[in-house]
């Protein structure tokens, strides 16, 4: 905390010593304060609620104004500040709500706004991951946040500051497989059509059973998370798209192509244990020349020699499984071809489709911090075959 609690009340004197060895030494991204403040939370009578919302708000202003005294003691701009996050609430949605409105009260408004999201519990069955009513419970609680964020601290940037597939460690042979995938990349396309500007995925390592890598005595080895979530960094940009309605067995997404300027990718995910093929629809399309006729193909599958089995620990692009070199470094994913105006995606995949040459004009210009472009119509979607 930044003051003392069970004395004066005034500012410990460590805590501008502290901000200024960081300034000096490392340039922390942002600053935190505590954890998951609402189970036991906003219940003033909880005696293990030693923080309530509005100590809570008072501590972050405080550490906004050091911050903010300290960047500008040394001559360092307003625009190299170190974010002020927060709450990070276990739970959506009344702490959240009281911490907001705290927070306007406070004439104050933090620089993210954040809280925790799992689906499910860590004994959930592996059918879960491919429920789409389980990845379609996200939006509602999401835009929740977003009205509140909107109501009391419209300028807050939004992010999911933990986030796994099951709280509790994860299920066990099941978050760290295959079938991980799809909360992943449903939860990051979902909160990005939503406005959300970050995900914080609990964890890279060493993180029970949901980590991105697995870490034993022989090494670190990548999981099929960790393939996921490269792919989506690849192909998909930060300027969102509209892909028509969510939800579904086969589920879409489009944004613009993160480095090739007029390329837009959309990422197709069929959680139906039949194969689907869908027809493509691109209406956010410049054809000054002619209708695209090709276009490449990344898809994300269970490798042939595993069958239908969510819980292989191998994932497969194009067929061919992903494995990290001998130094660490990964590998390339190699295209395929595909053409026409349909794509088949196999029982529980996932597919990027790369428009290199869409020449879509939202996709061309400066690329923002973070926008969703919403028109009348969507600008790219999949219609069910």
């Amino acid at each position: 905390m930044l003051h003392d609690r069970h004395g004066s009340g005034k500012i410990l004197t460590k805590n501008p010593e502290v901000l200024q060895y960081h300034l000096e030494h490392d340039r922390p991204f942002g600053y935190e304060l505590g954890n998951e403040p609402d189970p036991h939370c906003p219940d003033p009578s909880n005696p293990k609620c030693s923080v309530s919302v509005k100590e809570h708000v008072h501590d972050d202003l405080m550490l906004s104004q050091l911050l903010q005294y300290t960047y500008a003691s040394a001559g360092v701009g307003s625009d190299h500040l170190p974010l002020v996050i927060g709450p990070d609430a276990a739970h959506c949605c009344d702490y959240l709500e009281n911490f907001t409105a705290a927070a306007a009260a406070a004439r104050w408004e933090p620089d993210v706004l954040t809280w925790h999201h799992y689906y499910f519990d860590n004994q959930s069955p592996v059918s879960k991951f491919v429920d789409p009513r389980t990845l379609d419970s996200l939006q509602s609680l999401a835009n929740l946040i977003v009205a509140m964020r909107d109501k009391y601290t419209p300028r807050s940037m939004l992010w999911v500051g933990e986030s796994a597939s099951a709280w509790g460690g994860g299920v066990p042979h099941a978050s760290d497989r295959f079938a991980a995938i799809f909360t992943d990349l449903d939860q990051v396309a979902t909160l990005s059509r939503l406005g959300y500007t970050g995900v914080v995925r609990q964890g890279l390592f060493g993180s029970g059973g949901y980590s991105v890598i697995s870490a034993a005595d022989e090494g670190l080895t990548p999981n099929p998370s960790y393939w996921a979530y490269l792919a989506y960094k690849r192909f998909m940009g930060v300027r969102v798209l509209d892909a028509g309605e969510l939800g579904g067995y086969v589920r879409s997404y489009a944004h613009c192509h993160p480095t090739l300027a007029g390329a837009l990718t959309l990422m197709v995910l069929n959680v139906s244990p039949k194969p689907s093929t869908v027809k493509v629809l691109l209406s956010s399309m410049s054809w000054a020349a002619a209708p695209l006729k090709s276009w490449a193909e990344y898809h994300l599958t269970m490798p042939p020699s595993a069958g239908v089995n969510l819980t292989t620990t191998d994932i497969a692009v194009n067929g061919k499984v992903m494995k990290a070199h001998e130094d660490g470094t990964v590998p390339a994913f190699v295209p395929k071809e595909g053409g026409g105006t349909s794509v088949t995606l196999m029982p529980y995949s996932a597919a990027f489709l790369v428009f290199e040459n869409a020449q879509a004009p939202a996709c061309i210009g400066a690329d923002p911090v973070l926008e969703t472009i919403h028109k009348g119509s969507p600008d790219a979607r999949v219609m069910l075959l």
